[in-house]
């Protein structure tokens, strides 16, 4: 890293990319046939401040990201509650992909920085034992490395629960803004097709349905092979469902889909995103937890969408923001 920072990322999945994740075929769908990948995470993302503009026009120049040109049908259109949903009320508003998957900006980030990925890590306990901080992790005990500094970049009942772990070495700020901070569910569906949709739309929002959100993996740039839809359930019925069966959520969600027009798929499997969108937000300019994001004291810190605005580019001005007050001061 230019900076002299030597940076381990401890991620609990098999890659980086967390909710910006892209799935590939792992005999898990109802057949074999064939392999297929879609991103079943974050669909797309906008940017609408200067900084993170800046920071997507470089992905883009770079060939990581792209503007997705997006055919819309949009049906009962309601108030905006999340960044999706403000995008599709906007269907002109400029969106962008990842290139040539959505999980390909979390890999070349974590290049850019040299960072080392440690794979299938999902760390259980933090501690800080004079001036250093350890890590234990369900899979590997007690890491053997101790380092100077932690930043958790893990959905809020995860950050609160690891917070809380510390023995008292993080603020109790730290521990009520994570505590606090709200995050939706949310079931997806992913259904690939034998032959083409010839649906007249790229994307889809609903309402007064479990499906709020359809959208065509394969419309997108970079994207080829098999057409398949990824199917977004509503917060509120995937709240309401949120221990129902794989089948009973397939089936909810591909009835709705039919309605739009759609024939039957050739495969489907679901998937659960336990912790998906940052569903109560807050004003950073008026919020103080915020501005103690990092606590040069402690060497600790926190980021992620809950812990600025939603979305994809609420985490990252989260993270940039925390990222600039670690250099901005000593560690200790």
């Amino acid at each position: 890293m230019d900076r002299g920072v030597e940076v381990s990322v401890f991620e609990k999945s098999r890659g980086v990319g967390g909710r910006l994740s892209t799935r590939r075929s792992r005999g898990d769908m109802l057949d074999s046939s064939g392999e297929w990948q879609c991103d079943h995470g974050a669909p797309f993302f906008s940017a609408t401040t200067p900084e993170f503009s800046a920071e997507v026009s470089r992905w883009v120049a770079q060939g990581f990201a792209s503007p997705w040109a997006a055919r819309w049908k949009l049906q009962e259109v309601r108030a905006v509650q999340s960044e999706q949903d403000a995008l599709a009320e906007n269907p002109l508003e400029k969106i962008f992909v990842g290139f040539p998957s959505m999980n390909a900006i979390a890999k070349r980030l974590a290049q850019e920085i040299e960072s080392r990925v440690l794979a299938e890590h999902t760390v259980t306990r933090i501690q800080k034992f004079g001036a250093m901080w350890t890590l234990e992790t369900k899979e590997h005990g007690v890491s053997h490395a101790e380092f100077d500094a932690v930043i958790l970049a893990v959905p809020a009942p995860q950050a609160a629960a690891l917070l809380e772990s510390s023995s008292g070495c993080v603020p109790d700020h730290f521990i009520a803004r994570a505590e606090t901070a709200q995050m939706a569910p949310d079931w997806t569906v992913m259904a690939r097709f034998a032959a083409s949709t010839a649906l007249p739309f790229d994307a889809a929002r609903t309402n007064n349905s479990p499906l709020e959100l359809a959208v065509c993996d394969r419309s997108k740039p970079g994207r080829s092979g098999a057409e398949l839809w990824v199917l977004h359930a509503s917060a509120a019925w995937s709240a309401q469902h949120l221990e129902a069966s794989p089948e009973f959520v397939v089936d909810a969600l591909m009835r709705a889909f039919k309605e739009l027009g759609a024939p039957a798929p050739e495969s489907v499997v679901a998937h659960r995103w336990r912790f998906a969108n940052a569903s109560a937000t807050f004003d950073p300019t008026i919020d103080t937890h915020h501005a103690s994001s990092w606590d040069a004291t402690r060497a600790v810190g926190m980021i992620g969408d809950w812990n600025h605005s939603a979305g994809v580019e609420g985490a990252w001005l989260s993270a940039n923001s925390v990222v600039r007050a670690v250099f901005a001061e000593p560690t200790r």
